[in-house]
């Protein structure tokens, strides 16, 4: 296997959340430390990441961490002193790995960032590189607040974190042209696209709010929901439409669609966490101004404001969620008014250039 020869290695994995994933490309294009950077991706790269960046694939995707982490050390011999950065949860478990027992092989990074988008993820990333010991500087690069709280419950200290949340350019969050893209999924003119902010998961609400989205359709036989993705929570969906004999409802789009796309697409937005979730798609949708129904929780209210730029209801309530859709899809003025309120928001407290700055800052004092 070719041997390495760069100063900063990039840990991807099948599981990296995608708004992570543009924060890598955003990163690697415009910082000074690209060209001594490169990409080890764990199993398939992202189709989105290999469009961008040159990609090295070390391992399968089926092969368990053990062996995961033999072959990065094998592949990275370069000289002590390097980065390495692990950009989801499957990467930081091999990355442990390989420093509980690579520094007799000559892996030895001086510096290991670890990026935790999720605060459920934070046990997990606050014990990569523990067992290396107090030699081994390790940052952890937080997708909110919640995500800090969470590591500095499991002992990380403050000054370890910082939260750099993902944003795309305001030219990037309008999306392509909506006509054109509705048409695409199959949604007419008279239609109201509502859409399940991506993930789609469980920890993410996203059945609540297809049954919410169920219960409006009673009211409103014009509402169309928009389900992007695919796995077991998608299919779950798709039962609970059939067995309602509500499947004209819906438009399953997949892995089809790049986020702005579906929000170029979207007349509401809806996101109903139970607890804390990632955050990059309340994010995007603030920054397309398309109005959001979402659940109140300590992740989101950090974002988002009864009565300023969304309409909150509580967690894991159909019926909540259903009023407040309602409201928001019955009076157009208002709905424009928050939307608007988090389109500001959101560029002037998440932009990309702030995002990159703190990488920049990152970097100047050598912690990349």
């Amino acid at each position: 296997m070719p041997v390495l020869e760069r100063q900063v290695v990039h840990l991807v994995g099948p599981d990296m959340q995608p708004e992570r994933l543009d924060l890598l490309c955003a990163v690697l294009a415009r910082s000074r430390w690209a060209n001594r950077a490169c990409v080890i991706a764990l199993g398939p790269p992202p189709r989105t990441l290999t469009r961008r960046l040159a990609v090295k694939r070390v391992v399968a995707s089926y092969w368990p961490a053990p062996l995961a982490a033999a072959a990065l050390v094998r592949a990275v011999q370069i000289d002590a002193g390097f980065a390495l950065h692990a950009w989801s949860p499957g990467a930081v478990r091999v990355c442990d790995l390989a420093l509980r027992w690579g520094l007799r092989f000559g892996f030895r990074p001086a510096v290991v960032v670890v990026d935790v988008s999720a605060p459920r993820d934070a046990p997990g990333a606050a014990a990569a590189g523990r067992a290396a010991g107090n030699s081994l500087v390790r940052r952890f690069v937080c997708a909110s607040e919640a995500v800090r709280r969470g590591l500095e419950a499991a002992g990380v200290p403050r000054e370890g974190c910082v939260v750099i949340p993902a944003l795309p350019d305001a030219e990037d969050a309008l999306g392509p042209g909506r006509p054109a893209v509705r048409q695409r999924m199959g949604l007419g003119p008279r239609d109201v696209a509502v859409l399940l902010l991506p993930p789609v998961r469980p920890e993410t609400g996203a059945f609540y709010a297809a049954w919410a989205t169920l219960v409006v359709s009673k009211v409103r036989a014009d509402v169309r929901l928009i389900v992007p993705g695919a796995g077991r929570e998608v299919r779950r969906i798709e039962a609970l439409l059939r067995s309602c004999g509500m499947s004209g409802v819906a438009r399953f789009v997949g892995d089809q669609e790049e986020s702005a796309a579906l929000l170029a697409a979207a007349d509401l937005a809806l996101y109903l966490p139970a607890g804390d979730a990632p955050l990059g798609g309340v994010l995007r949708a603030m920054a397309a101004g398309v109005p959001i129904v979402a659940s109140r929780g300590s992740a989101v209210m950090e974002l988002l404001a009864e009565g300023r730029n969304a309409w909150l209801c509580a967690p894991g309530s159909p019926k909540a969620a259903a009023a407040r859709m309602l409201q928001a899809l019955e009076d157009a003025d208002e709905a424009r008014r928050r939307a608007e309120a988090g389109r500001i928001d959101a560029r002037q407290r998440f932009s990309r250039t702030r995002m990159l700055e703190e990488f920049d800052g990152l970097q100047a004092i050598g912690t990349l």
